[in-house]
Parts: structure tokens; C-alpha cells; sequence
């Protein structure tokens, strides 16, 4: 299965966090490709040579949305038979393409999501598996999504939302995916989302010094 991992770049990467990002991609047991969309942001040294590259003229403005639907239409129009989505700030455990993979030929379900760990944003304590996303929360994380291309169509939501909605996109593509019944999570934890959230901070009892933190 050929399959491509959709990674926006907002104005403000971090160059550490994205090398660790697209080491992640690298370094899965099931090759995935990253397709890099450079969303406002211009230094062309961060990225390697010979890399899916593609720029938009400015910054979105909305939260990656845009930069996740032209990544994912580019993928899928040049083969891709799936595509993930991360962030540059977030990496993935050595197995979750394998993972989703498999999980796919078991349930067949086109969108497959998995599990996540949260960790608080200067990696200063372990990884904790996140409890929101939980069975019947309705709730899953953009980094977690796994689209097969009979799923293409659900690129659409990206663009087609409110743009009030952008804030809460991950919600309103949950349960657009869940409204249709094309959606499995097999919730084993195998991406890293470093959290800048105030709530994670309060429930894991992390020190919120040193970190800006938002309330979403």
C-alpha cells in the first residue's frame, strides 16, 4: 500500500520538532512518504532534498485545514492509496502505519484512526495515553486519521466547513466520518501530540511554566 503522510508548516516551526517529525515518518515499519505544504512558511532549509514540496503563497490562517486538503488532493492524484495527516510539532510511533494498515484489512473501513499519547511540549515528563479519546467520544485527533482513497471525498470537509468551524476542524471531520459509518479506531496509542492545551497541563499536573498555553 503506497501511502503519504500530509505534514502543514506553519510561519512559527520549530526546526528540532520537525526533524523529529519527519524522522518519525522515516522511520515506520511500513514506508509512508511525507508530503510536505509549507503554509506560510518560506525557509526552504528545513526541509530535505527531493521531498514532496509543495507551497502555498501565504499563511491559512486556519489551523491546517488548507494545507491538509491541497497535501491530501496532490497525494491521492499521484497514487497514493492513503494518506495520514501530522503536524509538525507531533511525531509517530515506528508502527502506526503498519498499525492502520492492518486495521484497515480487518474492519475494512476506509477511515481508520488510532490511539494517542499526549506530551506536554518541551517533553519534560512521559508520554500519557490520552483518555479523551475513548469509544462513543466522537472525538478524534487530525493526526490520528488514516484515509484510503475510497475515502477521498472526506478531503472535502477541510474547505467546505465554516471558517468559524476551523477551531474545532478535528471534530467537525470526526463526526462527519462517523455520521456516514466509514470510520474504525483501533485506540492503541501510536502518535505523540505535544500538547500546548491548558486542560492536558491541569489533568496531568505538568508545570505550565515555560509553555504559552491555549484554551480550545
Amino acid at each position: 500500500m503506497k501511502v503519504a503522510i500530509v505534514i502543514p508548516v506553519g510561519p512559527n516551526a520549530d526546526k528540532d520538532q520537525l526533524d523529529k517529525c519527519l524522522a518519525s515518518v522515516k522511520a515506520q515499519s511500513a514506508a509512508a512518504d511525507p508530503v510536505i505544504v509549507c503554509d506560510g512558511h518560506d525557509d526552504l532549509a528545513f526541509y530535505p532534498e527531493n521531498a514532496h514540496l509543495l507551497r502555498l503563497p501565504g499563511a491559512a490562517g486556519d489551523f491546517g485545514d488548507t494545507p491538509r486538503a491541497i497535501g491530501s488532493i496532490y497525494a491521492f492524484g499521484q497514487g497514493y492509496d492513503a494518506v495520514a495527516w501530522l503536524d509538525a510539532d507531533n511525531w509517530l510511533r515506528e508502527d502506526h502505519v503498519e498499525r492502520c494498515i492492518a486495521a484497515y484489512y480487518e474492519h475494512r473501513k476506509p477511515v481508520i484512526c488510532s490511539g494517542r499519547y499526549v506530551v506536554d511540549y518541551h517533553e519534560r515528563h512521559d508520554p500519557q495515553p490520552c483518555v479523551e479519546q475513548v469509544p462513543m467520544s466522537g472525538f478524534y485527533d487530525t493526526n490520528t486519521f488514516f484515509i484510503q482513497s475510497a475515502a477521498r471525498g472526506i478531503v472535502s470537509v477541510w474547505f467546505s466547513m465554516d471558517p468559524a468551524q476551523h477551531i474545532i476542524g478535528d471534530r467537525v471531520l470526526s463526526a462527519t466520518a462517523t455520521r456516514h459509518g466509514i470510520l474504525h479506531c483501533h485506540y492503541e496509542p501510536t502518535v505523540y501530540y505535544r500538547s500546548r492545551l491548558t486542560f492536558h497541563y491541569e489533568q496531568y499536573g505538568w508545570p505550565k511554566d515555560g509553555v504559552k498555553l491555549e484554551v480550545k
